[in-house]
């Protein structure tokens, strides 16, 4: 299983990079984005709330497509439950609007757990004061055997 995503992980990183060229022609000088983001989940098939905080590092090829990964650390009532990370692409739809859509894998807690595949899908908001700071309201889900709705706030830092 793991071989499985390491494959799915190189191909997506692939072939973004080669989209994100062809789209630009030439290629810009990448930028690197870290994002932080205190986010509410509800679980429908659970009938439970949970609070998250999630973490991006994206590397944006031209000023409109990029790639990265995603870790989201959960509670429930204070409880920590598992982990989730996600390796997206991303695209900055307009000035204002960037989408995000990956691979998701639930990390199990405990051994004999087992890990839960999903799809990762989110649009962010970006309000942008200046060149490397943005901020906003998101919205999104995971699509697996346990999805989760969600939304938040996320402030990105550019370098």
């Amino acid at each position: 299983m793991i071989k499985s995503i390491l494959t799915l992980i190189t191909i997506s990183f692939i072939s973004i990079n080669c989209f994100a060229q062809e789209e630009a022609g030439e290629v810009e000088k990448g930028v690197w984005e870290i994002s932080l983001s205190p986010i509410y989940s509800y679980v429908p098939s659970h009938s439970e709330g949970l609070f998250k905080s999630e973490f991006h590092l994206t590397y944006w090829f031209t000023h409109e497509w990029g790639g990265g990964v995603s870790y989201t650390h959960k509670f429930i009532d204070g409880s920590e439950i598992n982990d989730d990370i996600a390796l997206i692409g991303s695209w900055n739809v307009t000035k204002y609007l960037m989408l995000n859509l990956g691979l998701n894998y639930s990390i199990p807690k405990k051994g004999g757990e087992e890990g839960i595949l999903g799809i990762y899908n989110e649009a962010e908001i970006n309000f942008r004061p200046n060149k490397w700071l943005s901020f906003g309201p998101l919205v999104g889900s995971v699509i697996s055997k346990r999805t989760e709705f969600y939304t938040g706030v996320h402030v990105s830092f550019e370098f």
